[in-house]
């Protein structure tokens, strides 16, 4: 970086960290010689567990994205099995760095990025998606010095969905609309992830958020929901810049959880203890702990869900179901506030795992028309 030119155009230098293993690096005269150069940091946070096979699609996808506005470039890569091809990679490009450590899932590899993050804006891609063409420019475009997280559209490969975030907020200070639009978000499901987000590295660490290594599941949610007690101005907008993949068997969103259900409880316990800690006025806690009851108890009907797509049998399927129902009664005897809650709450609670299964099965079947 330090023997590179200033820009001879109009093109703003960027330094761009995929995925956690920055190291150990001293980054203070990348971010000065980035800085004078006009240019911004990003860093973009990339989970373990992915192979050799996405590794080396995702490297891609982002130099694609980037190679139309940059001179500056540095990508750190974290892998567990696929090391050569990222060693490749940094043979070939100057521009990739290439990191190492053993694979702790994928909330240690995001944490050892955000340690180690310098840039002002925080991106994260999971190993088996890809973003789209533009995907810098566009968040370039849109970013502003009020906008304290953005939310942006994404497309499903392998998989008949679409993007949820339809409503376009175009920023405001207004602390109430932007908690209205977060409690509106949470209720249907659009604080579950993480990629399809932009934060602010300063609000990340100053209030210490990191994920939760406890979680396999649901740690991207309760980040989020973290994250959000502290913003009071936001940007959604309906460009699709990311793609996330549910058709390989190795997707980290298709993969089996044997323990779903106490995951997914821990979950929701962490963001029902965050929003009873925040700073937020009373009215708006309670906003925020209805949409986390709905989502609690709307919950209990994935990890049935999930029981489909085992070997087990009808029967087999309604013995765990009756045991998982004890578990989301005994977790959720405070936890039904409001009328939709109380009705969502109702099989679960009398361990109904008929009914339970007969709603998932059509619920599945509608989905996949």
């Amino acid at each position: 970086l330090e023997a590179l030119p200033a820009p001879s155009d109009d093109r703003r230098p960027l330094l761009l960290l995929l995925s956690p293993n920055a190291g150990q690096c001293d980054w203070t005269n990348m971010k000065t010689r980035v800085h004078n150069a006009g240019g911004e940091l990003f860093a973009c946070a990339v989970g373990t567990s992915s192979t050799a096979q996405t590794v080396a699609w995702d490297t891609v996808s982002v130099l694609r994205a980037l190679e139309s506005q940059l001179h500056v470039q540095a990508v750190a890569l974290t892998t567990d099995g696929s090391g050569r091809i990222c060693k490749e990679y940094a043979a070939k490009h100057n521009e990739i760095v290439y990191f190492e450590q053993p694979n702790r899932g994928a909330s240690a590899a995001r944490n050892l990025g955000l340690d180690n993050a310098k840039g002002r804006y925080i991106v994260f891609v999971d190993s088996d998606d890809y973003v789209l063409d533009g995907y810098f420019e566009t968040l370039e475009r849109y970013l502003d010095e009020k906008c304290q997280l953005l939310i942006f559209e994404s497309e499903f490969e392998g998989v008949n969905l679409k993007s949820k975030c339809r409503r376009t907020l175009r920023g405001t200070a207004d602390r109430n609309e932007t908690v209205r639009f977060l409690v509106k978000a949470l209720r249907k499901q659009q604080l579950n992830a993480v990629w399809n987000k932009v934060y602010l590295n300063d609000i990340i660490k100053k209030a210490h958020l990191r994920f939760d290594e406890r979680l396999r599941v649901g740690e991207d949610k309760v980040f989020v929901v973290r994250y959000c007690q502290e913003v009071s101005c936001l940007l959604t907008i309906k460009d699709a810049l990311y793609v996330m993949t549910f058709d390989s068997a190795e997707s980290l969103t298709r993969k089996p959880r044997e323990d779903l259900a106490d995951n997914i409880l821990l979950e929701h316990r962490l963001i029902f203890e965050t929003i009873d800690n925040s700073e937020l006025s009373d009215n708006q806690k309670r906003a925020y702990m209805a949409a986390a009851e709905y989502s609690f108890w709307r919950s209990a009907y994935t990890v049935a869900a999930s029981l489909r797509r085992t070997q087990h049998t009808a029967k087999e399927r309604s013995a765990l179901m009756g045991d998982i129902c004890k578990m989301y009664a005994a977790a959720g005897k405070e936890r039904k506030h409001t009328l939709k809650n109380r009705i969502l709450s109702i099989p679960v609670v009398h361990e109904m795992t008929r009914f339970i299964d007969c709603m998932v099965t059509v619920c599945c079947k509608i989905n996949c028309r």
